[in-house]
Parts: structure tokens; sequence; C-alpha cells
């Protein structure tokens, strides 16, 4: 009887230790070690952490995209939320290549909002997360932006002496003067075009986006997830428009009948 027992707790004791050792790794195909989604996402950060931001922006992207396939997984949305969020923070840094991390932030953002599983404070987080996400996508917008006009190559101007070719390499301007302009022209224009793809890339994002977040939103309301300072809060942080403003403000409305009735 005592060896049975004996049996019994040497099993549980390594199913447990087993539980414990893979919530740190995983075992793939020929016993290869997966780290588990929180392990990746530390290994990103520690990435940032030492100036290795291309590595960064490429396994950024991959744990984005193995997110958004797991839809309606709880655990998936959690570690959503933690990339939104980090990404949103780094932003800055990056977004002087035009497209930055918004794409990425796009699909998390999406893949959030379209999940009705988590409830109470992790759905209230990400109600946060989203609308910080909006707003930040409104206030960076220029409102009635026009694309400004860009060259495929620049034309050098100086000189009537030296033989001047649009798209030339500067270094075969020998004038210091046509040379020092000519780089700045490139420069300008380059800035012309990440600001044309950005904006364009923003005001897509925000007509593909602000649907669901709101909703989101919304159904958090329904649930009686939210006072309405923490709503009106949120709206702010949105920067929601008066026709969204109201479709929230009627969900309150709904929601207070149901309760006083």
């Amino acid at each position: 009887m005592k060896c049975i027992l004996l049996e019994r707790i040497v099993c549980w004791v390594g199913i447990f230790v087993g539980a414990v050792y893979c919530s740190a790794v995983c075992l793939a195909g020929d016993g290869e070690r997966v780290p588990t989604i929180n392990t990746q996402l530390l290994q990103l950060e520690e990435m940032w952490a030492a100036g290795k931001t291309n590595d960064y922006c490429v396994q950024a992207a991959k744990i984005s995209k193995e997110l958004v396939t797991r839809q309606e997984n709880n655990e998936a949305i959690h570690a959503a939320g933690i990339l939104l969020k980090s990404l949103g923070e780094k932003e800055f840094a990056v977004k002087g290549s035009g497209i930055g991390f918004l794409p990425q932030a796009e699909a998390l953002s999406l893949d959030i909002a379209s999940c009705d599983q988590e409830g109470g404070p992790e759905r209230r987080t990400n109600d946060t997360l989203l609308a910080q996400f909006l707003g930040s996508i409104r206030s960076e917008r220029i409102k009635g932006f026009e694309p400004q006009m860009t060259f495929m190559n620049v034309m050098p101007v100086g000189p009537a002496r030296e033989v001047l070719i649009a798209g030339m390499d500067p270094n075969g301007i020998s004038d210091p003067v046509t040379k020092s302009n000519y780089l700045r022209a490139i420069q300008e224009n380059e800035e012309r075009e990440i600001t044309n793809q950005r904006q364009d890339l923003l005001e897509r994002i925000d007509r593909r986006v602000s649907g669901p977040i709101v909703r989101h939103m919304i159904a958090t309301i329904q649930q009686g997830g939210m006072s309405v300072e923490v709503v009106n809060k949120l709206m702010d942080s949105a920067k929601l428009n008066d026709e969204e403003r109201r479709a929230v403000k009627d969900a309150i409305d709904a929601a207070v009948k149901v309760l006083q009735n």
C-alpha cells in the first residue's frame, strides 16, 4: 500500500515539474525547444534593450503574425495586448522608416477588438490599449493632407560647366555647394515620400480599426464593465468623433435603463 502511495506521489510530482518546465519552453519536432509566447516577449524586449533594432523589428513582426493566427485564444489575446503596448512605446524610434510598426499594431488591435472572451480587468485594460492606439493614429494624421510632390530621381542644380544628371551619384559632383544642395534635396525628397506613405497608411488604418474598437468599447459597457468616468476618459484618449461618441453614450443610456429595470 505504501509503495502504491509513493508511486502516485512521484507521478504527480513528475507531472507538476513537467508542467512548470513547459511553461518556459515546449518541445517541438525533433526535440527542438520552442519558447512560449511569454518567453518570446521577454526575449524581444532584451533585443531592444541591447540596441538590436532591426532584429527587434523582424521578430516583432513574426510574433505579431503568430498571435493573430490564434484567434479567440485568451493567452494570445493577453500577449497581443502586451505587444501592442510595447510597439506603441517604441513607434517614435522607428517611424522614420515610413510604416514603422503600424501594420503589426493594426493587426494586433483588430485581433483584440474582435475577441469577446476576455472579461473583467483584462477587458478594461484592452479597451485602454485600443483607445490609445486609435488616439495615436488620429493625433498623427494631418487633417486634409494632400500628398506632396516627389521625384523618382532628384535633379542636381549647379554651374553649367558640370555635367549633371538626375539621380547621379553625389560623389560625382565636384562643386561643393552643388553637392551639398543636391544631398539636401535628396533628403527632403525622401522625407516627403515617407510623409506621403505614412499619412496614407494612417488614414487607411483609422478607417479599418475605428469601428471594431468602438464596438469593443460598447460591448464592455453593455457588460457593465466600465463607469461613465472611465468611458469618458477612453473616448478622449481615442479621440472619438461626434458620431462615435453618440454611439457610445447611447450604449451607456441603454445599460443604465437595463439596470433600472
